[in-house]
């Protein structure tokens, strides 16, 4: 009985190989366009960010101003340093929406034009930061602006670890694999500046 189904209907057969069915080119890229930006690398960095700053105050000499019966005013000066460890992760890809494609049925190959990655975030969570050494002559202000000195530091870091590269070299892969998996023989991606 089954055999005279699946002679009868052949979607029935479970046994028959299926053939890979070729999608629509179009298609797949607008579904590509609606993952916008594809995050394909990570760098994560631990730094040590210190500073030392010298504050100088004016004060008055109360003992000798009391004797004098003059203010005896003098200069002195306060060496302040801190330390902070900073742990950092840097995001980096590309971005899908003005993504461009065309399809030569001869050769079927498939050409994809992409942009060139670029970082999209850098997170650095307050748990992220740990003061290791402070001597307590710093206020809020200071310490933000030493936080956002490390953030930049781990940009730096990550520019200089090639993470713009590496993002583009992991987007084709995925990008390339994704579209062989989708029935296309030949896949060429591109990017653009």
């Amino acid at each position: 009985i089954y055999i005279g189904f699946t002679y009868k209907f052949p979607n029935l057969n479970f046994f028959k190989s299926k053939s890979i069915e070729l999608k629509d080119t179009a298609l797949i890229i607008e579904e590509s366009k609606k993952i916008s930006e594809l995050f394909s690398t990570k760098y994560y960095s631990e730094i040590i960010i210190d500073s030392t700053k010298k504050v100088v105050e004016k004060k008055t000499d109360i003992t000798r101003s009391i004797l004098n019966l003059a203010n005896v005013k003098y200069t002195d000066s306060i060496t302040s340093k801190i330390v902070i460890i900073a742990k950092g992760n840097c995001y980096a890809g590309n971005n899908l929406e003005s993504i461009q494609s065309s399809y030569n049925t001869n050769t079927e190959t498939l050409e994809i034009i992409i942009d060139k990655s670029k970082i999209f975030n850098t997170i650095t969570n307050p748990s992220d930061f740990k003061i290791y050494f402070d001597d307590g002559h710093w206020n809020d202000s200071e310490v933000k602006l030493l936080k956002s000195k490390a953030k930049k530091q781990i940009i730096k870091l990550a520019y200089e670890n090639d993470i713009l590269d590496k993002a583009n070299m992991r987007t084709e892969n995925l990008l390339t694999s994704f579209l062989k998996s989708a029935g296309y023989k030949n896949v060429i991606i591109k990017f653009r500046d």
